[in-house]
């Protein structure tokens, strides 16, 4: 069966997930590469503390939290594909992944945090719904109190700005 998109011709529902903690240096690579995307599609956000929930509701919409909770399904009830976007420890010469995700159930007991395949299972269970997902990691390589990403880190968030613009308009 064809997508929802493809058998009434209008266009997907898209949204940007980004997640980690910008005052941490590099694990601020999310709420760089969503700003930069947003900006460029001209949706300015002046900060990652802006109210993100009020902006919802068009046909590409940006979305930046702390972490990623069972809430969200209720948000990614209403669109046709997701990308989350994330940093990771990383070494140098890690480069950027770009993965296609698929929901997979997982428990974590001693947090709120779920990750972004546990989300769309949750999504898929409590909404019977299935998205197009994609998970887009930035290899960070510090995470001082700080929120100066280092110069390899923006290089490959750089390539991620360039994967999700792509994205959002095939």
């Amino acid at each position: 069966m064809l997508p929802k998109h493809l058998l009434n011709n209008t266009r997907m529902k898209k949204i940007i997930i980004a997640y980690g903690n910008p005052d941490r240096q590099d694990d601020g690579a999310g709420w760089y590469v969503l700003n930069q995307v947003s900006t460029g599609m001209g949706r300015i956000f002046t900060d990652y503390t802006d109210d993100f929930y009020a902006a919802l509701g068009q046909d590409q919409d940006f979305l930046f939290v702390l972490q990623l909770t069972p809430e969200l399904v209720d948000v990614l009830s209403g669109y046709d594909a997701v990308a989350f976007i994330d940093a990771k420890i990383a070494v140098p010469g890690d480069l950027l992944q770009v993965e296609a995700v698929q929901p997979m159930a997982s428990t974590s007991p001693l947090s709120h945090h779920m990750s972004p395949q546990a989300l769309l299972a949750y999504l898929q269970d409590t909404h019977n719904r299935q998205l197009e997902a994609w998970l887009i990691t930035v290899p960070g390589f510090a995470f001082g109190f700080s929120r100066q990403l280092t110069e390899p880190t923006v290089a490959q968030a750089d390539l991620a700005v360039n994967w999700l613009i792509g994205w959002l308009n095939p």
